[in-house]
């Protein structure tokens, strides 16, 4: 007598066991690259569990990727910061501030030539010397037309610099006693406060960048009076 085949197709039911399980796996990893770390926990234990794991969901970490919005936000903040702050780096400083002064250098060439005026980097800040009687009329606050072009040339680079401007008047020993101004103290102020106007009045330098002091003849540079009488300038 023939032997009948059996048709044992019990390996399906194992087979779509299976498929399902992974089915269940590929949705779970797709939607893992939009929740965050606590829905990631959640559901990472069960899933291990399903698999006949030993993982429980207080021992799993999410490390995956930010969503979209965080990662943005983080950008823009960062952006704002990198604007906002004048360079830390002492490096990154002395380029900035290296790249400022060659393009001085080129603006204010004539008076540097002609003039004696210097422009430099000292102490960590771009520095500019002006011999008062390029600037000023003797005993007087009172900007020459020369000195007013040469500073127009300068404003457009001290509003590239991001750290504060000082402004300082300085003047020689001789006394002074006028109805405008009584003291040194008084002439050096109102000349430093004539080149800080004056910045101000083209409107690209912030007022909250500017500060005006009067050094009268406390800080003396030469034996010679001219050379003391001067205004600097430093961007700190």
């Amino acid at each position: 007598m023939r032997k009948k085949v059996r048709n044992d197709e019990k390996w399906l039911v194992t087979f779509a066991d299976l498929m399902s399980l992974l089915f269940a796996l590929f949705v779970l990893i797709n939607s893992f690259s939009e929740i965050d770390a606590e829905s990631f926990k959640r559901n990472a234990g069960p899933m291990s569990e399903a698999f006949n794991g030993n993982v429980k969901a207080s021992d799993i970490t999410y490390t995956g990727k930010k969503k979209k919005k965080e990662v943005v936000k983080e950008i823009e903040l960062t952006k704002l910061n990198s604007k906002s702050k004048t360079p830390t780096d002492p490096y990154l400083l002395l380029v900035e501030q290296t790249k400022l002064l060659k393009i001085l250098k080129v603006r204010l060439k004539t008076e540097i030539k002609t003039k004696n005026w210097v422009v430099a980097i000292k102490d960590e800040s771009i520095f500019i010397s002006m011999p008062g009687d390029t600037v000023f009329l003797s005993g007087s606050a009172k900007l020459t037309d020369a000195v007013k072009r040469a500073l127009d040339r300068m404003v457009v680079v001290l509003s590239e610099a991001r750290g504060p401007i000082q402004i300082i008047g300085h003047t020689d020993d001789v006394p002074i006693s006028s109805t405008k101004f009584p003291s040194n103290w008084v002439l050096s102020s109102a000349r430093a406060s004539s080149v800080a106007s004056h910045l101000l009045s083209k409107s690209q330098i912030k007022k909250s960048r500017i500060s005006v002091v009067g050094k009268a003849d406390t800080q003396p540079i030469s034996n010679k009076r001219e050379e003391n009488r001067r205004i600097e300038i430093k961007v700190l």
